[in-house]
């Protein structure tokens, strides 16, 4: 430590180092402690930075697409082109273009189903502005969200080994039960008319609480939703 002292002052004349008695000890301590202090500042805040930087969340992703609207009356949605029935938009609703398959766009359908879905594309102006919806992903096939379902191809009702009938028969077995363009989170939404008990009506598929069935309405040329414990089988 002595030689260390030495060849310091040697190096600094008129100065010295930190708890020497030499004439510009006093400086040199204060400079010494503002230094260190000022490197302890730097790293901490450094290090808040990085934190920051990790912690903060990333923004909703958006889609690439276009803000589409329904033009036809209403629109059934589907979980892959031509298949099952899973929800309703109605005129004036939006429909967020992310991707086109066979005669179908996917993307994002807003309105009281607000998720991903499969659209008939004849049913929706998909404009050209663009889209401020969440992002879809590349256009897939959506699970159909069930505890039961009918056949795929439907019912062979005549016995020639041909499927003819899509749904199996069923009717209204309360006072009057509501049909409904959407069933989410456990809500029946999307009102569309009200069945009489009796009404004829075709099951296809049964939701995957049990709370709500998929029928068929012949006689209005009408899909929905309706609570499951207003049908029964014929």
């Amino acid at each position: 430590m002595r030689h260390l002292r030495t060849a310091l002052r040697s190096a600094l004349p008129g100065s010295a180092l930190p708890g020497s008695a030499l004439p510009g000890s006093r400086f040199l301590r204060s400079t010494f402690l503002k230094s260190t202090f000022l490197k302890s500042a730097l790293a901490a805040l450094g290090a808040a930075g990085l934190a920051l930087t990790v912690l903060a969340p990333a923004g909703p992703a958006h889609a690439t697409g276009t803000a589409g609207v329904v033009t036809a009356q209403d629109a059934y949605l589907r979980p892959y082109p031509q298949s099952w029935f899973i929800g309703t938009l109605l005129k004036g609703d939006h429909f967020d273009v992310q991707g086109e398959q066979s005669g179908y766009y996917w993307g994002y359908a807003q309105g009281d189903y607000n998720g991903c879905a499969w659209i008939v594309a004849s049913s929706v102006d998909r404009g050209t502005s663009a889209s401020g919806a969440p992002d879809c992903g590349a256009p897939q096939r959506l699970a159909l969200p069930d505890s039961a379902h009918a056949p795929a191809d439907g019912y062979d009702t005549n016995g020639d080994g041909t499927p003819d009938r899509l749904t199996l028969e069923y009717k209204v077995i309360c006072q009057d039960a509501g049909m409904y363009g959407n069933y989410r989170g456990g809500h029946h939404l999307t009102h569309r008319v009200d069945l009489p008990n009796g009404t004829p009506v075709g099951w296809r598929w049964t939701t995957s609480d049990g709370q709500s069935a998929v029928v068929r309405w012949d006689a209005g040329d009408l899909w929905a939703f309706i609570p499951r414990e207003c049908v029964g089988p014929r």
